[in-house]
């Protein structure tokens, strides 16, 4: 009896194995009835590492050092125009946010070398199409408020109406390396509020991502550089935060990267302490994750970028071998079958339509992240948008001409045609942002600028003296940057004191002078004024008049 219990037992977990490896099976079968193909698609203006990528509307931007490189959509190639950028920045973070690219944090580079630093600086993103390249304007963020003692290898991203900076390395803990757990929320890149998290561990140079209304994070290393993680957090608000694995399939990691689409999450490469990786994951939740792609063609590689265009993934650059071998190549995933949840789906296109029954005409839309797939507005009760579109789950982005915006989710399904109709509810404006430009003085005045003070237009005080040195004649002088607006403005110099002598010949007559010559005596200064008044809408410089007449006594 005991034999045949025995017997029984080893027979149904004899049985179970087969279950469980059938099930590990069909997965990878799943898998196999989607083809994939990478293809080397182009490479980087230069050979970088801790650059950032990202899919703006209009095409794709990277932020490397003191460089900006766009390549439009329109040109369905990787030609990159160069936009010169004012601040040397390495490892920061970029958002795309309310229509405006932030830049926060990483390194900056001054006379006493490279620092960690919490600069913050954004432009519209319409600045970044090929047509629109000269008029370019990147504003820095005079004074930030809550996240002021700088921060590199760290996540930031945009969610829930917000911007976000999660985890890395402060200016003060660079030394040796000490991680941080601080999350940061801002809803206009100037004011950081730092949360009150539970669940969230310490870690720097790991990876994020916003994924079904959620913030995913992965990997990265603890303090000292040491201790990788091969951990997977989540949380629905930024603040309250899941473990959802501490084995997820793949090995300890940072300075990978994590994308997702609305397949799920996808996770590549990165260095695990002693090696360069080029392995390719993919969770559909976060916890259970598979590799399904065999070895890529790509060579393993750190700090390299990845993102989504549609269905389609991108990597490119990155460093391999050690940390100098930096690289320039650009990879794309082609996917073919949109939706992995449903493999076995037919691949036959179904129509998709926009419908307009809102107030103002949609200008923008986008899918999955892409670039805009309007040719033409759509009016107000006019004629639809239509496309086709294969199965799957795709993230509907509209704007309209009141720079409003909506998202929505579209389930496109096999031969039916999915109409989606935009109404005048549920319309979100973006909040305003600062626009702040750079404001010097040159200095055409025989005599130095001693200070200088500003003041809004028609306000009652002047602020503080801007100069820390006066300003010598002929040179200039950077007072840092405003926000867009009106001013008025003091500078203070000085003028020469002098007392006329008479000297020389005697004059033959009482009327007849021209035997007399004239000499002045200088006897010290007097404090002169100019006033002026100017609208800051672009970088400006502002001339001290040479002209004595420009200047006055009176303090007022």
């Amino acid at each position: 009896m005991k034999k045949n219990t025995l017997l029984v037992i080893l027979a149904l977990f004899f049985m179970g194995m087969v279950s469980i490896a059938c099930e590990n099976s069909e997965e990878e079968d799943d898998w196999k009835s989607v083809r994939y193909d990478w293809e080397k698609v182009g490479e980087l203006p230069y050979k970088m590492w801790a650059h950032k990528m990202i899919n703006a509307t209009r095409g794709l931007l990277i932020s490397y050092v003191d460089k900006i490189f766009t390549s439009d959509y329109l040109n369905h190639k990787l030609e990159w125009n160069l936009i010169p950028d004012t601040v040397l920045l390495v490892d920061h973070q970029i958002i795309l946010f309310h229509d405006s690219i932030f830049t926060i944090g990483g390194f900056t580079l001054n006379d006493n070398g490279w620092k960690i630093d919490n600069v913050i600086s954004h432009t519209n993103e319409n600045y970044f199409r090929s047509d629109n390249i000269n008029n370019y304007v990147n504003s820095i963020v005079p004074q930030v408020n809550g996240l002021t003692g700088g921060i590199v290898q760290h996540v930031g991203l945009a969610f829930n109406n917000a911007m976000w900076v999660i985890g890395g390395i402060t200016d003060s803990g660079y030394n040796n390396k000490k991680t941080e757990n601080a999350i940061w929320r801002s809803t206009d890149g100037v004011n950081w509020i730092k949360q009150k998290t539970t669940g969230f561990t310490a870690r720097a140079s790991h990876a994020g991502v916003v994924f079904d209304n959620k913030i995913y994070i992965s990997g990265g290393f603890g303090d000292g550089g040491r201790e990788h993680k091969s951990d997977v957090l989540v949380s629905s608000d930024g603040v309250t935060w899941e473990t959802l694995t501490t084995n997820p399939g793949w090995s300890k990691r940072s300075d990978h990267t994590l994308v997702a689409n609305s397949e799920g999450l996808w996770l590549i490469g990165g260095y695990d302490g002693k090696n360069f990786l080029n392995d390719v994951w993919f969770s559909s939740d976060g916890i259970k994750w598979i590799k399904p792609l065999g070895t890529p063609p790509f060579a393993p590689r750190a700090g390299h970028s990845a993102y989504f265009d549609g269905p389609s993934l991108y990597i490119s650059g990155g460093v391999n071998g050690n940390w100098d071998n930096e690289l320039n190549d650009v990879w794309k995933l082609v996917t073919y079958g949109n939706e992995i949840k449903t493999r076995y789906a037919p691949l036959n296109p179904t129509r998709f339509r926009i419908t307009n029954n809102s107030n103002y005409p949609i200008k923008y839309a986008y899918i999955d992240g892409g670039s805009n797939i309007l040719n033409t507005e759509i009016p107000v009760n006019g004629t639809p948008y239509e496309t086709e579109l294969e199965i799957g789950i795709y993230e509907l982005l509209v704007y309209d001409t009141q720079n409003r915006y909506q998202k929505f989710t579209v389930n496109i399904r096999n031969n039916i045609t999915v109409t989606h109709t935009v109404t005048s509810n549920g319309w979100i404006t973006p909040p305003v942002l600062p626009v702040f430009y750079n404001f010097s003085i040159k200095n055409d005045y025989s005599y130095a600028v001693d200070s200088v003070f500003i003041r809004k237009f028609g306000a009652a005080e002047w602020g503080h003296n801007l100069l820390d040195n006066p300003i010598a004649y002929n040179a200039s002088h950077s007072l840092g940057v405003f926000e867009l607006g009106q001013y008025e403005i003091k500078m203070v110099s000085k003028d020469a004191l002098t007392t006329v002598l008479r000297y020389g010949v005697a004059p033959r007559s009482g009327a007849d002078r021209s035997g007399a010559s004239m000499g002045k005596n200088l006897e010290g200064y007097k404090t002169v004024y100019n006033y002026s008044s100017f609208t800051l809408a672009s970088n400006t410089v502002l001339s001290a008049p040479a002209s004595t007449l420009n200047w006055e006594n009176t303090d007022r």
